[in-house]
């Protein structure tokens, strides 16, 4: 990663480069889910990061745009790198989306990106794994009435039974548990190959284990054992992506690998991140979307579903948004994608009487949010419109990787009454 400035291994998702300016490995100009090679032009069919011969390349969304400052653009990294990890964590995927999200695609990867990021920042957040061994003192405040009872000769007295040698147990932290060991040996090798992706240079921690404390079949197998020990949710991910982390590291000197933290869908990561700020309220109104119902000729009837990305109430008003990951200066969304908004809002007259309908495309603006644009329907004007808005990426990533929320959607609405506002001035001019 020293060898090469940043800033020319950072790509944008489908946006069009020449092949004669940037020096790309055969492994990833020969795979079609990562690039799509046109004339002497290529681009990239992801978002995410991709790492060859410990080299990272960078793919943002579509219509982001790459600062050349490099503190800015590390702060860009980091941004991306917090969406992926809490995407990746959090949402049930498709076996086709995990495929690039959870590490590599030769599957003997050690080290990988994704279990590096995952481990840092379970480790600023937890420490450390740790656990206790129970000794036995001779003064303390916890006594072991069992060994007590077995070890000791009571006196028996007019008030009852008296040990005059109890016994006391004292739980210590075992700094020297091996678990604790491999799982130091994994944070360092994290911090030292990935660290800085997180924002992390330096790892302060100057007695931490620098070399695994056993061969890898043994920490793969002793982490295994504590697995099927343990019940605990976080501690289960932390096991399984220590043995994820280690797995492999017999390939590690063989630089043929690729390994992968990166998406083909991230209109799915989108999605969520817009269903996220927004806070979204489908799964209390979908109750009031009609369904479609097919009346077959057995009697039968099945029913199918309207699925909206987005819905909300506010002061009685019905707000109906469509996350739309598109390259709006090369392509606008079809009659398949806008009929279907027009039908959401159509279909739900019966409930509501007043009604918004928004698509949200990606870009770089100055504010959170900016109008784009809207559609309607020629001679149809009972339809209504669809109005578009470019919404930030980067103000948007970051307040979905740090679980942040709460101004977006009062801000679209400000915009949008502003632009009823203006539209109704003039139309009085």
């Amino acid at each position: 990663m020293k060898s090469r400035k940043i800033r020319d291994l950072c790509f944008i998702e489908s946006k069009e480069y020449s092949l004669d300016k940037y020096e790309l490995p055969q492994k990833l100009l020969l795979n079609s889910d990562i690039i799509t090679k046109k004339d002497s032009k290529f681009y990239f069919n992801l978002t995410g990061f991709l790492v060859h011969n410990d080299n990272i390349f960078i793919v943002f969304p579509k219509n982001h745009k790459i600062p050349d400052d490099e503190p800015e653009l590390l702060e860009h990294i980091r941004t991306l790198a917090g969406v992926l990890l809490r995407y990746q964590n959090e949402t049930s995927l498709e076996e086709n989306e995990n495929e690039l999200l959870f590490g590599n695609t030769s599957n003997d990867t050690a080290e990988g990106i994704a279990a590096s990021l995952w481990i840092i920042r379970d480790y600023i957040e937890y420490g450390l794994i740790q656990r206790q061994f129970q000794s036995n003192t001779l003064s303390g405040s916890n006594i072991d009435w069992t060994r007590t009872i077995n070890t000791s000769h009571p006196i028996f007295s007019s008030s009852g039974v008296v040990y005059t040698t109890p016994k006391y147990r004292k739980k210590s932290l075992d700094l020297n548990n091996i678990l604790r060991s491999i799982h130091e040996y994994v944070v360092l090798r994290s911090f030292q190959k990935y660290g800085w992706i997180l924002g992390y240079n330096t790892f302060d921690n100057v007695t931490i284990n620098e070399e695994l404390p056993c061969n890898e079949e043994l920490a793969t197998y002793l982490l295994s054992k504590e697995l099927n020990s343990i019940f605990n949710d976080r501690e289960i991910k932390l096991m399984n992506t220590l043995i994820e982390f280690i797995n492999g590291s017999d390939n590690k000197n063989q630089k043929t690998t690729l390994d992968t933290l990166a998406t083909n869908y991230f209109h799915n990561v989108w999605e969520a991140m817009c269903s996220f700020v927004f806070r979204n309220e489908y799964k209390t109104l979908k109750k009031y979307i009609p369904k479609p119902i097919w009346h077959l000729s057995d009697n039968r009837t099945e029913s199918t579903h309207q699925r909206p990305d987005i819905l909300i109430v506010r002061q009685n008003k019905l707000y109906i948004l469509d996350a739309k990951y598109y390259n709006t200066p090369k392509s606008l969304p079809g009659w398949q994608d806008l009929v279907k908004q027009f039908f959401y809002a159509y279909s739900l007259k019966h409930k509501f009487r007043n009604m918004v309908n928004v698509l949200l495309f990606p870009s770089t603006v100055d504010d959170l949010l900016e109008f784009y644009g809207y559609v309607d329907i020629q001679n149809q004007p009972s339809l209504g419109k669809i109005q578009s808005f470019s919404l930030d990426t980067l103000s948007l990533m970051k307040d979905y990787s740090n679980y942040q929320y709460g101004r977006w959607m009062d801000v679209l609405i400000l915009k949008i009454n502003c632009l009823n506002d203006n539209a109704i001035t003039s139309t009085q001019d």
